[in-house]
């Protein structure tokens, strides 16, 4: 992924995009300009790192929901994206704290009413440069953090569940000593008294 961070302009009116990419090429930006939603997707496939200055009325009816969905596609494929949400003072009545409001809702990083001012613009490159840079060491950071270990039973016990039986070594139990058997011996006859002979 390129460590330098890329500007896009997408604006309706042409005036408007060319004015403000003026100001971002005198503060050494190569910006890419864009006046109709098939040019921003195409501009899109090739950013990985960028400032983008959305107009609120260059998606109809506007542009909070491309925002939005751009903001989470980029998070789906590991880009960042810094958004910048750009109108006139007032949209069709919507005053321009109602639209900031509902910009940064939506993720909008910041909101500026148009004409932008030059010294906005470089103000604006410097804080799209830093959010970005700390987004990315989050993202490594994340990455390379070892894996949790789940181990089954403490997730039971918090969880109210059994605890597991403590761990016994298996030994066979001592037969207690057999008594020795006993045989019954059968009583002798008694011995009777020799008879005196008879005369």
């Amino acid at each position: 992924m390129s460590s330098e961070m890329s500007v896009l302009v997408a604006d309706i009116d042409p005036v408007a995009a060319q004015s403000l990419g003026r100001i971002l090429h005198a503060n050494g930006m190569k910006p890419i300009v864009c006046t109709n939603m098939p040019q921003l997707g195409v501009a899109l496939r090739s950013l990985e790192r960028a400032l983008l200055f959305i107009d609120m009325h260059f998606h109809k009816p506007d542009s909070f929901e491309l925002i939005e969905r751009l903001l989470d596609k980029a998070q789906q494929v590991n880009r960042h994206y810094i958004i910048c949400a750009t109108s006139r003072a007032s949209v069709d009545g919507t005053s321009s704290a109602e639209i900031a409001m509902k910009a940064a809702q939506v993720g909008a990083f910041r909101y500026v009413t148009k004409p932008v001012r030059a010294a906005t613009v470089q103000q604006l490159l410097e804080e799209a440069k830093a959010a970005i840079e700390k987004r990315v060491k989050a993202a490594a950071a994340a990455k390379s953090a070892p894996p949790e270990i789940d181990v089954p039973h403490v997730s039971n016990l918090l969880m109210g569940g059994d605890a597991p039986a403590p761990y016994t070594p298996s030994s066979r139990a001592s037969a207690p000593p057999s008594q020795p058997q006993q045989t019954a011996v059968p009583a002798s006859p008694p011995t009777s008294a020799p008879k005196a002979p008879v005369d």
